[in-house]
C-alpha cells in the first residue's frame, strides 16, 4: 500500500513536468497554496493529483455561497496552483485548469481515501471521516466489531489527513492532533501494546506532524518538519531503526522527505533531492536490493529525478519524467508489469503496455497488483485479478496494464489496498472496486465488484 497522496512535494517538483504551459515556476507557492494570480486565497486543502486539465472538458463553476455548506470546517474556494498542472479535489475542475476557482457544492465530496487490508477511510470535504470494512479490531473508530459495509462517521473527529493500515487506522486533526485507533498489538498507534483502542484518540504521538502514513501491516510513519518518524512493529526492520524490536515511541530515521510508501516488510522514501531511499526486508529485493536495511539506504540504480513513490506487499515502484514509471520487487503475478520475466527484481523495470503518449502521474499497489493513475485522468491497472482487482471485468491476471472500466470521470487521486481500489475523480465522487468480502468497497454488500461504482455517503 503506497503513499496515494500527493503534498507538498508535488508543487515542488512539478516545475519539472513536460506540460509546458507553467509560464513561471516561481508562482507556485509550497503552503497548499494556489497561482497568486488565480485571486483566492489559500484553503489548506491537500492536493492529491496532479492532472492536465487542458485535455479535460468539463464545467466551469463559480464560488460557493451557500452559507449551509460554507462553515467553519470548510473551506470554500480551491484553484489549481498553476495552469494545467495539478489540482486540488474539492469538486468540479475549472474548464481550463488556469486559475479558474474550483468549488465542491456538497458536504459529501470527498478529499481522501486510503484504504487497509479489509477496510477503508475516506475524508470528505468538511473535515469529517468516515470508515467501513472491517471491525474486528475497532479499525473503524466504533465499538461495534461486526463488519459495516457501509461508511459509517467516526465520531468527534475533524481531520485534514488520514491513512490505514492492516487493521488500524489514523487521522491528523484540524487541530493538529495525531490520533490513531484500532489493533495495537506492536505498538502501531502509538501506545504500548495492549488491548485494540475502539475510538479516535489523542495520543500526543507526535508533535508537529505534517502527514501520517499508517504502514502496510502494523506499523506507522509520519512526517514532521520533514523529517520521518517511525513507529510500531520492528520485524524486519521495517521500523528503519536498526532494531528489530517493537516501539511504539516515534522514531526519527531520514530527514528532507517528500513522502513515503509502505509495503508489508519494506518501506520506502522520496526525499527532496528526488531521491528514493529504502529499508526493510529484502526477500523480493523489494527494498532495491538483494540485502536486508536495517536503516534508510539509497536505491542506487535509481537516478535523482524520481517524482512519485508508491509500494504493493512486496514490491515499489516510482514515477519518473515524462510519466515513465519502473518496478521493482516481487513479481509472481505480473506486478512488475510485461518486461518482467523474473520471479524477483532488485533492478528497476519499465513498465509499458498503456496507450499511446500516455503520462503516468501517480502509482499505487497491493498484494500482487499494482495501480497507476495516468493522463486524461485514466487509471489502468495489472497483475493479480483473482478478485477483481484489476477493475476490467474479467479475473484473468495480466501482465500488460489493463484500463479500469466504468470510471465516468476523470481519476484525479488514487488509493490501492490489500485486494481494492478507489479513486477520487473530478466530481469529488469516490468509486471503487475489487474485494469485498468485508464491506470494504462501501456499498452495503459483501459481494466483490468487477467494475468501479459510486461510494455513496449520507447527508450531514
Amino acid at each position: 500500500m503506497a503513499s496515494h497522496k500527493l503534498t507538498l512535494w508535488l508543487l515542488l517538483v512539478v516545475s519539472l513536468q513536460p506540460w509546458g504551459c507553467i509560464e513561471d515556476p516561481a508562482q507556485i507557492t509550497t503552503n497548499f497554496g494556489v497561482s497568486p494570480d488565480a485571486g483566492v486565497q489559500d484553503t489548506g486543502f491537500k492536493d492529491v493529483g496532479s492532472l492536465d486539465t487542458a485535455n479535460l472538458d468539463v464545467a466551469e463553476v463559480d464560488v460557493a455561497t451557500d452559507p449551509d455548506i460554507a462553515d467553519a470546517h470548510t473551506p470554500d474556494v480551491c484553484a489549481p496552483q498553476s495552469c494545467a498542472s495539478a489540482a486540488l479535489v474539492c469538486g468540479t475542475l475549472a474548464d481550463d485548469g488556469c486559475g479558474q476557482p474550483l468549488v465542491c457544492g456538497q458536504p459529501t465530496c470527498v478529499r481522501d481515501v486510503s484504504l487497509g487490508i479489509r477496510h477503508s477511510c475516506a475524508l470528505l470535504r468538511d473535515g469529517a471521516v468516515y470508515c467501513w470494512g472491517d471491525n474486528l479490531h475497532f479499525q473503524l473508530g466504533n465499538t461495534n466489531a461486526e463488519p459495516q459495509p457501509l461508511p459509517t462517521r467516526v465520531a468527534n473527529l475533524w481531520a485534514e489527513d488520514i491513512d490505514v493500515g492492516h487493521y488500524h487506522s489514523c487521522a491528523l486533526t484540524t487541530q493538529g492532533a495525531l490520533q490513531c485507533w484500532g489493533h495495537n498489538s506492536r505498538g502501531q498507534i502509538g501506545l504500548p501494546p495492549e488491548n485494540p483502542v475502539q475510538q479516535a484518540e489523542g495520543n500526543e504521538i507526535l508533535a508537529s506532524a505534517e502527514q501520517i502514513f499508517a504502514g502496510f501491516e502494523d506499523h506507522s510513519c509520519a512526517l514532521a518538519d520533514s523529517k520521518l518518524y517511525c513507529w510500531g512493529q520492528g520485524s524486519l526492520y521495517r521500523l528503519g531503526n536498526n532494531s528489530t524490536a517493537d516501539n511504539h515511541v516515534p522514531t526519527h530515521i531520514l530527514d528532507d522527505v517528500l513522502s513515503v510508501a509502505s509495503g508489508q516488510h519494506h518501506g520506502c522514501a522520496l526525499v527532496s533531492s528526488g531521491q528514493i531511499w529504502c529499508w526493510g526486508s529484502a526477500e523480493y529485493f523489494q527494498n532495491g536490493d538483494a540485502l536486508g536495511q536495517p536503516t534508510p539506504a539509497l536505491v542506487a540504480s535509481l537516478s535523482d529525478d524520481n517524482l512519485h513513490i508508491g509500494a504493493g506487499q512486496d514490491h515499489s515502484c516510482v514515477v519518473k519524467p515524462a510519466g515513465r514509471l519502473w518496478c521493482w520487487g516481487r513479481n509472481n503475478a505480473g506486478q512488475l508489469g510485461p518486461n518482467a520475466d523474473v520471479a524477483r527484481s532488485a533492478a528497476p523495470i519499465e513498465v509499458t503496455g498503456f496507450e499511446p503518449a500516455t503520462v503516468i502521474q501517480q502509482v499505487d499497489a497491493g498484494v500482487a497488483h499494482t495501480c497507476a493513475l495516468g493522463s486524461h485522468g485514466k487509471v489502468w491497472c495489472w497483475g493479480r485479478n483473482n478478485l477483481f482487482q484489476l477493475g476490467d471485468g474479467t479475473l484473468e491476471d495480466s501482465p500488460v496494464p489493463k484500463l479500469v472500466e466504468d470510471l465516468p470521470h476523470p481519476a484525479v487521486s488514487l488509493a490501492s489496498g490489500w485486494n481494492h481500489n478507489c479513486v477520487i475523480d473530478t466530481q469529488a465522487e469516490l468509486r471503487c472496486w475489487g474485494h469485498n468480502a468485508y464491506g470494504q468497497l462501501g456499498d452495503g454488500l459483501l459481494v466483490n465488484r468487477e467494475l468501479a461504482f459510486k461510494v455513496e455517503f449520507p447527508d450531514p
